[in-house]
Formats: C-alpha cells, sequence, structure tokens
C-alpha cells in the first residue's frame, strides 16, 4: 500500500468518528456498553436462553470480569435484573427489566431500523466489504503494536 492511501485509511477513520458521534444521545449515567450488553441480552433471550455471564461474555468476546463489572452498573441503574437458577444456587439468571427493555427498543431497534433504512441504497457487498477491511486493519494495528 502506498503512503496516500494509508493517509485515505486514517482519514476514512475519523469520519467513521464522525458518524459514531451522531448516535442519539444516551440518557445521564447510561453508557455505549450498557446499549451493547442489553443487545447481547436480548438477542439471547430472543434465542430462548436463560442467560448467564458466560453466554454474554461469549456473545460479545470479552473477558467475564469485565462483562461482570458493566452487568453490576446496569444492575444498579436498573437496566437488569439477576435472578438465582431454582435447579442450581451457583447460577444466575440476567435479564432486562421494563427500563432496560425500553432502552433497547429505543437505541437498538427503532435507532437501527432508521439507520438501516437510510444506508438502504448501498450495495450490501460493499457494506460487507467496509466491515471486514475495518476489522482487518485493527487487527494488523493490534498485531504492530504487540511487537
Amino acid at each position: 500500500m502506498d503512503i496516500q492511501t494509508a493517509k485515505e485509511v486514517i482519514d476514512s477513520f475519523h469520519e467513521a468518528k464522525r458518524v459514531w458521534e451522531r448516535l442519539p444521545e444516551l440518557p445521564e449515567g447510561i453508557v455505549s456498553s450498557h446499549i451493547t450488553t442489553l443487545d447481547a441480552i436480548m438477542a439471547l433471550s430472543d434465542e430462548g436462553k436463560d442467560v448467564c455471564v458466560s453466554d454474554i461474555s461469549s456473545r460479545m468476546k470479552l473477558p467475564r470480569p469485565g462483562v461482570t463489572r458493566t452487568l453490576n452498573h446496569m444492575e444498579e441503574l436498573g437496566l437488569i435484573r439477576r435472578e438465582g437458577d431454582p435447579n442450581d444456587r451457583r447460577i444466575t439468571h440476567i435479564r432486562a427489566t421494563g427500563r432496560g427493555k425500553e432502552l433497547y427498543r429505543t437505541y437498538v431497534e427503532e435507532y437501527f431500523t432508521s439507520l438501516s433504512q437510510k444506508m438502504g441504497n448501498i450495495d450490501p457487498a460493499d457494506i460487507r466489504i467496509m466491515i471486514d477491511t475495518i476489522y482487518a486493519v485493527s487487527d494488523a494495528l493490534k498485531e504492530e503494536r504487540d511487537r
């Protein structure tokens, strides 16, 4: 890759950051990790699972301690509740509360429905190439940093 193209890659990431900054403002105390965690919880629930920390951790490809910290904060905010498994006291199930479900509806279902309509004229193959390329660049830069 030539230097000019490398510069354009970084410039496009800067533009992507501007797109990220246009996301709807979250309520006070709510951060994006709460929304992505709610998304994982709701998706797992829709699959018929009794959701546990390990399920969320696997789904999000994040370490359990970090997921547990996020869930603790979400519980303090009333977004989730923990329920013990009646058959195994070692297991705790995670459920979205009414407030958590409302945030999910507003910030995931409604927003991403709107976003998908706005991007409806972009070729899905181009979108897939963009996604795959961003992750490939990220992986390449991680490898560089880890050397």
